[in-house]
């Protein structure tokens, strides 16, 4: 036997094992990963969440760890979980604390594009052995995307500005999954090469983007808006194509909800389609 089969053996066989072991009490410290695991139906094993983690309505009623950064070690303990899925947020320390606590922790990474999303899911689904169901709903997606692709063949390239936040103004990036998912609905997103996500008004003003959408809610996404209204030079000014959109929708990185969101924003840019998606 080869050097290299012997190693693929290793991998194959250590991927079996991570696998087999029974994980029946699952914390999750992500809003994402708690709407993921209701996803694939594996909310029984789910025995706690964050303080943010309301979507869907039953993750509510689960017991309250902390939040994406800061959580409760002293509770987890007496959980007893056999696995906790955490953020690159959680503070570095309460990491390590788990590490020694010989608590098995799994680590939702930053995820760039579509695809990443759907590996995650997938690999998540294995330790509710919910690995069926995720594959059907990644596949199911998958057909949208590519039946929006197909539509937008013809379409024309807009240049668009995504807005998260205001103080600083902060955008959309190529290590944003969102930057996909304006790619896959045939847009240009003038900021997809900043470094940093943080954007000067000046900026959007000299690109001039043709949208303009802001995740902000409430009064504060209002406040938002009103003030690009008053920069009458940029096209989605004078063309009133300015958005508030649902920051939940388009900051929670799950199949379902990227390709609802994919498929609200196809809209917003062309309302002509939507005879043709609408059915769905």
């Amino acid at each position: 036997m080869s050097f290299k089969t012997k190693i693929f053996l290793i991998v194959i066989l250590s991927s079996l094992f991570i696998y087999s072991k029974s994980y029946n009490k699952i914390i999750s410290v992500s809003p994402a990963i708690t709407q993921m695991i209701y996803l694939f139906g594996g909310q029984k094993k789910l025995i706690a969440d964050t303080i943010y983690c309301k979507f869907p309505k039953d993750a509510n009623n689960k017991i309250k760890i902390g939040s994406l950064t800061t959580i409760d070690i002293e509770k987890i303990v007496k959980l007893k979980p056999d696995l906790i899925v955490v953020t690159p947020m959680l503070n570095i320390n309460q990491y390590k604390l788990l590490k020694k606590l010989h608590i098995k922790v799994l680590v939702y990474p930053q995820l760039k594009t579509y695809k990443a999303i759907a590996d995650f899911f997938i690999k998540l689904s294995k330790y509710f052995n919910k690995t069926k169901i995720a594959k059907k709903i990644i596949k199911n997606a998958d057909i949208k995307i590519k039946k929006y692709s197909k539509l937008l063949k013809t379409k024309k390239k807009y240049k668009v500005f995504f807005q998260f936040g205001a103080k600083p103004l902060f955008t959309v990036t190529k290590d944003n999954f969102l930057n996909d998912m304006l790619k896959m609905a045939n847009l240009i997103n003038i900021s997809e090469n900043s470094k940093s996500g943080i954007y000067s008004t000046e900026q959007v003003v000299f690109n001039n983007p043709d949208f303009i959408f802001i995740t902000t809610m409430g009064i504060q996404g209002s406040k938002e808006k009103s003030n690009w209204l008053k920069l009458k030079n940029i096209n989605a000014v004078k063309n009133n194509k300015i958005f508030i959109v649902d920051q939940y929708k388009y900051c929670s990185p799950t199949p379902i909800v990227f390709t609802d969101a994919l498929k609200e924003l196809i809209l917003l840019i062309h309302p002509d389609l939507k005879s043709k998606l609408n059915y769905e």
